[in-house]
């Protein structure tokens, strides 16, 4: 609005300028009071013009590295959800779910988190399994399963932070990937209720600390966001809407075969449980966390034989991608590239 009223100004006093100068007939304190008043607006102009453009450079750097990921459900400056602590300029969160401002969350929900790089582990985790083993599965089926650290908040965004649901009513997960985190709802647990749709506000506080030790956010401290969870218990299970390479009808001949670097994919209609959905494999591999096996690529022409290879979550949540461990090249940018043996799948 203010950009709109300066800039009518100075079209009205371009104009008298230029009236000036066109009726002084030679008289040179007008034509001086004229050429004035035109360079002056000039000036003006540019400083306006800049500012704008300066300040709008860096709010939409601030924007993009506060909000990290988080879906497409992102407010504009001024509305309401729009995040005002998201942390330090070079945010480490890479995406979460829900989304910054999602609505109509099932009830039933997972609060998701993936990070830029790998974290502190025992600064979002609590061994409360005592096993020594931080986030793991293991005590699922006694429902033994570790639970978040002070660091992770949840709470009704209209009760404020005061009002944060208990660390012992969560169960916190982490991923294969070391990056990404699940926090759920223990047991049967629920948020919100089946009357009325529920605001609620998700905080990672400064506790939160990188392998290195240093803060995650930097001196702002903190990354929050909120979304509104519906009456609604989700009891529908994924989809698989696609897939890459798309199915072939056997026998396939030479010049139907795919390239060995070519990505394989699975693309859902809703996202997936990143701990359900990727992990590693790797044949003969006794470790620990090497024999996820929920999902499986094989070799057809070779007695099914299944692939080793790594499983990781993409596209908020939505779609998993498969990469073998056979290192093949690198590209132009000097990373390296994966291949697949040159058969069906």
């Amino acid at each position: 609005m203010f950009l709109g009223v300066l800039g009518l100004v100075a079209l009205v006093f371009t104009l008298y300028g230029g009236y000036l100068y066109m009726t002084a007939a030679g008289d040179e304190s007008k034509l001086k009071t004229a050429k004035a008043i035109i360079k002056n607006m000039v000036i003006g102009l540019a400083i306006i013009l800049s500012a704008f453009g300066i300040t709008q450079f860096i709010i939409n750097m601030l924007v993009g590295q506060y909000q990290g990921g988080g879906g497409d459900n992102i407010p504009a400056i001024g509305a309401d959800g729009y995040c005002t602590s998201c942390g330090f300029l070079g945010s480490v969160v890479e995406s979460h779910y829900p989304g910054r401002g999602a609505v109509a969350i099932p009830r039933n929900t997972k609060i998701v988190v993936t990070f830029k790089y790998e974290m502190s582990s025992s600064t979002l985790i609590q061994d409360t399994n005592s096993n020594g083993v931080l986030g793991d599965t293991l005590g699922s089926a006694a429902g033994n399963n570790d639970s978040p650290a002070a660091t992770f908040k949840i709470y009704e965004t209209s009760q404020g932070e005061g009002s944060a649901l208990p660390s012992s009513q969560f169960d916190v997960f982490l991923a294969s990937d070391k990056r990404t985190y699940v926090f759920k709802p223990k047991g049967t647990g629920l948020l919100g209720n089946a009357i009325t749709d529920t605001n609620y506000t998700v905080k990672l506080t400064d506790g939160i600390r990188r392998v290195d030790g240093s803060s995650a956010f930097g001196p702002l401290g903190s990354f929050s966001w909120s979304f509104t969870v519906s009456t609604i218990v989700d009891l529908t299970p994924p989809e698989v809407v696609s897939v890459i390479p798309v199915p072939q009808v056997l026998p396939v001949v030479q010049t139907d075969r795919y390239p060995r670097n070519i990505v394989m994919q699975i693309n859902f209609n809703e996202p997936v449980d990143p701990i359900s959905a990727s992990g590693i494999f790797r044949a003969g591999s006794a470790i620990p966390g090497e024999n996820f096996q929920n999902i499986t690529a094989a070799d057809l022409e070779n007695g099914s034989q299944v692939i080793s290879g790594k499983y990781q979550i993409t596209n908020q949540y939505k779609t998993v991608e498969f990469t073998t461990f056979d290192q093949c090249g690198v590209n132009p940018c000097g990373q390296p590239i994966y291949c697949i043996w040159p058969v069906m799948f």
